[in-house]
């Protein structure tokens, strides 16, 4: 009883609380007798009351107990971040969780994936800086961000579409590069997106702003 009695201590009822459960209440027996309603009043109001403090009574530990348990498991809650220098990131497509991993070059990259990474040479300007990373380990990408603009470059395994892109574009055409197959999608005069695939590894050149249908089929080349 002395416990309860120190948990009823600790609720803290705002006045605007207090407000909404009497209106809620009063609009609950609004029509029945005003002289009954009265009488009656404190009974639910009270029921209620003491579900609410029972209900923050058993979530604050629990609570508490989760996020002790992160801290002590080795991940801090609200980081994102794992052991390692992985970010765990949620797919909100799928709801899955995926991983990305940063390298400090293509060689340890294509070591982290498992195959050798073709990398990106037709620049017409030289990009100002470079990301190398994997994505959970399967998917290989390398962001180029210059002064036009950025380019997301990913490679995988199978033949599946592997740019994680699916707006709705003006314009969609299919073209050849050295026997493969590559379907462009942009609007009038610009490409956003390429995604092919040579039987073995797929591919795909994600940019903003658009480029040229030539700038992005010399791309393709340098990977096939």
């Amino acid at each position: 009883m002395a416990k309860y009695k120190e948990a009823m201590d600790r609720i803290e009822v705002s006045e605007e609380m207090q407000s909404r459960i009497l209106r809620n209440v009063d609009q609950h027996f609004s029509q029945k007798d005003r002289r009954k309603k009265r009488r009656m009043l404190w009974i639910p109001t009270l029921g209620a009351l003491a579900a609410a403090v029972l209900l923050v009574v058993l979530i604050q530990p629990w609570k508490n107990r989760t996020e002790v348990s992160s801290t002590e498991a080795g991940t801090t809650a609200n980081s994102g971040e794992l052991p390692g220098g992985t970010e765990p990131t949620e797919d909100l497509a799928t709801g899955g969780i995926y991983t990305v991993t940063e390298h400090a070059s293509v060689q340890e990259l294509s070591q982290a994936v498992g195959f050798p990474v073709k990398e990106l040479s037709s620049f017409t300007e030289a990009p100002q800086e470079t990301a190398i990373q994997d994505i959970s380990g399967t998917v290989a990408e390398i962001n180029y961000n210059g002064t036009r603009g950025s380019i997301c470059y990913r490679m995988s395994k199978g033949t599946e579409d592997n740019s994680g892109i699916y707006d709705v574009f003006p314009k969609t055409t299919v073209k050849e590069v050295k026997g493969c197959k590559v379907t462009l999608k942009g609007d009038t005069g610009k490409v956003t997106l390429a995604v092919w695939n040579d039987g073995n590894y797929s591919y795909s050149i994600y940019c903003i702003p658009g480029i040229t249908e030539d700038e992005i089929l010399a791309f393709v080349s340098d990977t096939l």
